[in-house]
């Protein structure tokens, strides 16, 4: 009962803000027909489909997991117990849990299509829960391999450990400005300029605006803080949908500022069913904005008077 109290929580917190600020039924248009084409983009966010998608899922689960060398832990885990008299029935419970939420989060960049290593940071934090029972006491355990083995892991786990944590010391170099400056730059031009009320619409996907404009504290004009979704699988209709609301709320909003990574710097998708092209966008900004910044990578249009 509790933990079922626990999950509902969040879930129905959220729930709530979704209603509350009227963007539950765009969230589940999105969910229902956006993440299944997103799901579609590898990591070079090009698009596949039918076996070329099956096969680049399965090696690049596989692959990940190999070079990151994260099953170290969880079967070391696994190994001790089974090498163990039976568990309590309470530790037992804990253990098959942690077995199986390490299973299911172990597949669970698969289900996206993207292998970023943040998307195995549930897996790597319940490997380590499993890979803690190494350390657990084991009375009654017999002397022989029952001893030994744990013994010998415990010493790997803690070499291993020593070795990751001086090898990324070793390699660990200051962190430059984001973007060689890219970020502080436009967050500081916003800063100077906006006017209190005044919006912000950025036309990038990952590359620093939403970056700045969190630092500068802009609020964006629209619901879209992101442009990808305009740009591929336009054979279906939730690109067009969402262009056509994105466009009607941009014209609504008309923000103060339109900021936008051009040309090859931004990331755009390739591959079968996608653009670079925006017809509707490039018309609203030649005739409502003015460029006031051309360099270093982004480009600021500011909105003309006369498109007020």
């Amino acid at each position: 009962l509790q933990m079922g109290v626990g999950l509902c929580i969040p879930i129905l917190a959220t729930l709530a803000y979704m209603i509350g600020t009227h963007s539950l039924a765009p969230f589940l248009d999105m969910a229902l027909h956006y993440f299944p084409l997103y799901g579609q983009l590898n990591g070079q966010h090009r698009t596949m489909s039918g076996a070329e998608r099956n096969a680049y899922l399965l090696d690049s689960s596989i692959n990940f997991i190999q070079l990151r060398g994260l099953l170290f832990q969880p079967v070391v885990g696994v190994l001790v117990v089974a090498l163990q008299p039976k568990l309590p029935v309470e530790l037992s419970r804990k253990f098959l849990l942690l077995v199986g939420l390490s299973l299911y989060f172990m597949i669970y960049p698969a289900f996206s299509g993207q292998f970023w290593a943040y998307h195995y940071l549930p897996f790597i934090y319940f490997g380590c829960l499993l890979g803690a029972f190494l350390f657990r006491e084991n009375e009654g355990v017999p002397k022989g391999l029952g001893k030994i083995v744990p013994a010998v892991l415990q010493m790997a786990v803690l070499l291993l450990a020593y070795r990751t944590a001086l090898v990324g010391f070793r390699n660990f170099t200051p962190l430059a400005s984001p973007r060689d400056g890219r970020v502080d730059k436009i967050a500081a031009f916003l800063k100077a300029n906006l006017k209190p009320g005044e919006t912000v619409q950025p036309l990038d996907w990952t590359n620093s605006l939403q970056h700045a404009m969190l630092i500068a504290n802009v609020k964006p004009a629209t619901y879209y803080y992101f442009d990808v979704m305009f740009y591929h699988h336009l054979s279906k209709a939730y690109p067009h949908r969402a262009r056509a609301r994105f466009m009607s709320e941009l014209s609504q909003a008309h923000p103060r500022f339109i900021i936008e990574i051009p040309g090859d710097d931004k990331p755009w998708v390739s591959g079968d069913d996608t653009t670079r092209e925006f017809p509707e966008l490039r018309t609203y900004i030649s005739g409502n904005y003015r460029k006031v910044n051309d360099d270093a990578g982004y480009v600021i249009y500011d909105s003309m008077p006369s498109g007020k």
